[in-house]
């Protein structure tokens, strides 16, 4: 009986002794694999979904500023203005393409350029990129032109002062067959009386009713007037229960003013005051069909950097500036370059413009090898081309906003008719850039429905 006693409460000393040495560690290694596995587990989850962002915001910066550029290239030259100057000679060995009307490119920057010509306090374009500029009136409304109510001297709205280069033009609320027209903008644009406003020498395009070929592009001058004396009917445009809106009379100048001469170069003819006067007398007798204010914007790849040098970190921007249309005179302050820096999308690496020209006749722009390339800007040694414009293509390479240690993207010999290069000296190629995810975004635009006048189609 005591040796039973004795065996039981042996035991239970035994089974309070709890776990070894051996088993506590054995326990340990086991707990801290699992949370070792846990714990990569959690990372990966967390790794994957920061590139999951950073790719998201990269399509979204792709998606904005193609839709941007995209929007305003298919408005390119509205308002009459061609997008080719049908009278301007092939030069050598290439001129600017297409001819400086409703479309340019600057094509492959240079080292140390700017987007101010020559003007190197100005943002500084990133090298090796495109510049793209649209102009046409994009943003306001195309003012017809009441052609069917003369005023009291019968030159149905349209006057030019005695020296045959300036004028005026009646612009109406309403407009043959009760048609009313928004002149918001344009009495914004005129009225004197508002506080803080600045005279803006806008650039006006004015399109003969005769032919959509005759055109002319003008300077706004001082001195227009709101619901003065002539002869447009009065309505009550401004709901205040009295009709008493009756237009605008517009001042305008093709000679002597501020930017008359970069103006007149976008005007068909020539430039001389001679040429201005004989156009302006067809208008007085032939009338005018509509008019709007002419507008030009500049898409490039800005470095946001402080300090810029060759081998820094470069912070890229895609950016959209105005100017008055033909100059290098920021709009609306032809002083302040801060107006250039309107940021469209971030970390956008570079933008390519293509071109492609319908130069045998047959109504499209082929793209392939050698002499069968329609297309100018999508390979290197392109030469220029002449015939009627047909397509534009824009290609934009973005990248993540920040590396990724443990990435390698792989190597991007080039995009379009730019040769990116390899090595240390790329700074598309080079083993910091390629801690980046990267992306390319191509938009094919046509240019079949923008205003044009047909080219003599040559070699």
């Amino acid at each position: 009986m005591e040796r039973m006693k004795r065996s039981f409460f042996s035991c239970l000393r035994r089974d309070e002794r709890g776990f070894t040495l051996i088993e506590m560690t054995v326990s340990l290694v086991v707990m801290m694999e699992i949370l070792i596995a846990a714990f990569l587990v959690f990372e990966s989850n967390r790794r994957l979904s920061h590139v999951q962002t950073a790719v998201a915001e990269m399509q979204q910066s792709l998606r904005i500023g193609q839709h941007d550029m995209v929007r305003l290239v298919r408005m390119a030259g509205r308002g009459g203005l061609p997008l080719q100057d049908p009278n301007q000679a092939i030069a050598t060995p290439e001129p600017p393409i297409p001819f400086g009307l409703g479309l340019l490119v600057r094509n492959d920057i240079g080292a140390n350029e700017h987007i101010v010509v020559a003007n190197t306090t100005s943002p500084r374009v990133i090298e090796g990129t495109d510049v793209l500029t649209v102009r046409g009136s994009l943003n306001n409304p195309v003012y017809i032109i009441d052609r069917d109510k003369p005023n009291a001297g019968g030159l149905r709205g349209f006057n030019v002062n005695a020296d045959g280069v300036s004028g005026s033009i009646e612009v109406c609320y309403q407009v043959a067959a009760g048609l009313e027209q928004d002149l918001s903008a344009l009495v914004e644009l005129l009225d004197s009386t508002q506080p803080g406003y600045t005279f803006r020498p806008e650039s006006l395009i004015m399109v003969s009713s005769f032919d959509d070929r005759d055109y002319a592009v003008v300077e706004l001058a001082p001195g227009s007037t709101l619901n003065a004396s002539n002869t447009c009917a009065a309505i009550d445009a401004d709901n205040d229960g009295t009709p008493d809106d009756t237009g605008v009379t517009i001042n305008f100048i093709s000679d002597g003013g501020l930017h008359t001469p970069a103006y007149n170069e976008i005007s068909p003819g020539g430039d001389s005051t001679a040429e201005i006067q004989a156009r302006l007398a067809r208008f007085l007798s032939e009338g005018l069909s509509y008019i709007g204010v002419l507008e030009e914007y500049r898409y490039y790849v800005r470095d946001d950097a402080t300090n810029p040098a060759s081998t820094h970190e470069i912070q890229p921007v895609l950016t959209r500036s105005r100017f008055y249309p033909n100059t290098e005179s920021p709009y609306p302050d032809i002083a302040d370059f801060e107006s250039l820096r309107v940021d469209i999308a971030e970390n956008v690496f570079d933008l390519q413009i293509a071109i492609g020209f319908d130069t045998d006749g047959d109504g499209d722009a082929d793209e392939g090898p050698d002499a069968a390339d329609e297309w100018i800007f999508n390979d290197p040694g392109d030469v220029q081309l002449n015939g009627t414009l047909r397509s534009l293509r824009i290609s934009t390479l973005v990248r993540t906003d920040r590396p990724d240690n443990k990435y390698q993207a792989p190597i991007w010999f080039g995009l379009e008719d730019r040769v990116y290069g390899t090595g240390a000296t790329s700074a598309i190629n080079n083993d910091e850039a390629r801690k980046y995810r990267r992306r390319v975004l191509r938009s094919d635009v046509s240019l079949r429905n923008n205003f044009q006048i047909p080219l003599a189609v040559g070699p």
